[in-house]
């Protein structure tokens, strides 16, 4: 039986990711620390591209969630998936949703594979907007 505490994350979160007709990924906006959003409240696109690493062959049921760290549910993917090579890592896009933030929160994205509890995996804070200042 696959333990999920012992997969391996990468996530990447963006403005969206989009895929090529030869395959290949294209991640739009790649946030490299935390989410500044020039204005709270406010909506903003959020994407996920995760790698996981240390699936094994065969098929597998997962679900992804998106939430604050107060519990809210920003978002959700569930699917089934078919791991052919588990040398290599199992990619699981997830396109932009449009969230609502009221104020700075932490984005926590969660993962569950062949009904496991969900666990985190990984996030991603939105701070406070910088006001502007004039000189």
């Amino acid at each position: 039986v696959l333990d999920v505490k012992n997969l391996r994350f990468e996530i990447l979160f963006c403005d969206d990711v989009r895929q090529e007709a030869n395959g290949k990924h294209i991640l739009i906006g790649v946030f490299g620390a935390d989410i500044l959003p020039t204005m709270l409240p406010g909506v903003l696109p959020l994407a996920i591209y995760l790698r996981v690493f240390g699936m094994t062959k065969g098929d597998h049921h997962f679900r992804i969630t998106l939430t604050t760290n107060d519990g809210d549910l920003l978002g959700e993917i569930e699917g089934r998936t078919t791991v052919f090579d588990d040398t290599t890592a199992s990619i699981f896009p997830f396109s932009a949703v449009a969230i609502h933030i009221e104020k700075p929160v932490a984005i926590v994205v969660n993962f569950s594979l062949n009904g496991s509890d969900l666990i985190p995996i990984g996030g991603i804070n939105i701070r406070a907007p910088i006001a502007n200042v004039s000189s």
